[in-house]
């Protein structure tokens, strides 16, 4: 694949689907658009970025490949578990169902997770509706078939005693009973009014901020904002918070997660940086989107430290997440490697030594 040829179905990959620059790898592109032609029968990559150019569903295709569905069973059980407190309160103080948004849904662990938590814990099925959506037609196909394997089940030490997986040929299939009250959706979460105005009292949006351009993430909050009721929650993966969120949402400090409720305003005024044509306003945000990404990476990492002395888990946790947004991050290198000093494997020691090495060396000298 020439230079050429992948940069520009790299651009029309992060205009189309909103990412953010720096998370499209060169090789993974590289690989992915290696996998559509061999299945297109192309050669050329000449040809095929001129195929892709013209046709939609090739376009779709890639898209496929390009898509992270990294999830599990249970991924952070502290959000799973502060979910179920708040489900439950919420349906003890009104009546009716409670709805529920999971966006995106990816391969429907998540959903699936909670459905499974709140029937265990006395929740009746009638007063659940959770709908599932995601941009991804082959992770809904996979979240459908509710059948589970390999690093999906990573979280679960036997599932032969779950109550909610039965053993099938393939692998570990979700009963029906969990399956019934989750309805599945393609939405595509950027577009205008993609989403039901004032449909839901939670959304579990975990992950997706990350992955986002500047303008992307902005789209997201607003259509986001939109779909919550005033007296809903949302519940953001910790390191997903973004200034992008605040003219909208109020943080709520839930723990291990970042949880926000929206803040009470007239849908008219949700969209305070839009214009009537959807287009994304150059200022005051764009001042924001400079500050937003370190802010985030300062924010996650103060939190780290704090925890560090108190919550050993959670300070590893809260340092991987820096590092998965800034690799290169010393003061996180350092507090993981005085984290694992007593209780990480030798290996994982040494590899982590190495990498605080070169990180210190490229460190230019003060004068």
């Amino acid at each position: 694949m020439t230079h050429d040829s992948s940069a520009l179905i790299a651009a029309h990959l992060i205009s189309s689907l909103g990412m953010n620059a720096s998370i499209l790898e060169a090789s993974h592109l590289r690989r992915a658009i290696r996998r559509r032609m061999d299945a297109a029968g192309l050669r050329s990559p000449e040809v095929y970025a001129e195929y892709y150019r013209t046709s939609p569903t090739e376009q779709e295709q890639l898209a496929e490949e390009i898509y992270i569905h990294e999830t599990c069973f249970f991924r952070d059980r502290a959000v799973f578990t502060e979910s179920v407190r708040w489900v439950k309160a919420w349906l003890a103080a009104n009546s009716g169902p409670i709805s529920i948004l999971s966006a995106p849904c990816s391969t429907g662990e998540e959903p699936y997770s909670l459905t499974a938590l709140l029937l265990a814990d006395g929740v009746p099925a009638e007063r659940l509706r959770i709908h599932a959506v995601d941009v991804s037609t082959n992770a809904l196909m996979r979240a459908q078939s509710a059948v589970y394997k390999g690093l999906s089940l990573r979280n679960i030490a036997n599932p032969a005693q779950e109550g909610f997986l039965g053993a099938t040929g393939d692998g570990w299939q979700v009963v029906p009973a969990v399956r019934t009250p989750v309805r599945f959706e393609r939405v595509n979460l950027l577009e205008e009014e993609s989403l039901q105005a004032d449909a839901y009292d939670l959304i579990l949006c975990r992950n997706l901020l990350i992955y986002l351009d500047p303008v992307s993430r902005l789209r997201l909050a607003v259509n986001l904002a939109r779909a919550l009721r005033p007296s809903g929650r949302l519940v953001l993966g910790a390191a997903d918070w973004s200034n992008d969120l605040t003219p909208l949402f109020r943080m709520q400090g839930a723990p291990n997660a970042f949880s926000f409720t929206a803040i009470e305003m007239p849908v008219q005024q949700k969209e305070p940086t839009l214009h009537a044509q959807g287009r994304i306003a150059a200022t005051p945000v764009t001042a924001v989107y400079r500050e937003s990404a370190e802010e985030n990476v300062e924010l996650l990492y103060e939190r780290a430290a704090d925890a560090f002395e108190q919550d050993a888990s959670l300070a590893e946790r809260l340092c991987r997440q820096v590092l998965y947004l800034q690799s290169d991050h010393l003061p996180a290198l350092e507090l993981l490697s005085r984290l694992w000093r007593t209780r990480a494997s030798h290996r994982m020691n040494r590899a982590l030594a190495a990498r605080l090495r070169r990180r210190r060396t490229s460190i230019p000298e003060m004068a």
